[in-house]
């Protein structure tokens, strides 16, 4: 049987509580900075690299005729998603992961 019991009581000031949550509210970013430093480098290498790569793929299988089989026609579907998933939504959600506040307006949102 199920009881209603709590593991953890806390009991604090609602002035040190008010603090606590204006303080959260306040700030710009999610993370630390040096956080959202290593996330920026880190999704900025992932973008160029995710570019490069497939863009790579798609001339290849567009310029040689005998790589234009079945399979390889699904391979640059899948290279083409991937390069407007790199440098449509990946910078998108790069703002949203580290902004608490969406800075692109109403429009993009």
């Amino acid at each position: 049987m199920m009881t209603n019991e709590s593991l953890v009581n806390v009991t604090r000031p609602p002035q040190q509580m008010l603090y606590i949550v204006q303080e959260f509210t306040n700030q710009t970013f999610w993370f630390s900075p040096s956080t959202v430093i290593a996330l920026v480098i880190s999704y900025c290498v992932l973008i160029v690299a995710g570019l490069a790569a497939n863009i790579i793929v798609i001339i290849v299988i567009c310029q040689k005729k005998t790589l234009r089989s079945t399979r390889n026609i699904y391979i640059l579907n899948l290279s083409v998603c991937d390069v407007i998933m790199c440098s449509v939504c990946m910078p998108f959600s790069l703002v949203k992961l580290t902004l608490k506040k969406w800075t692109m307006g109403s429009v993009m949102c």
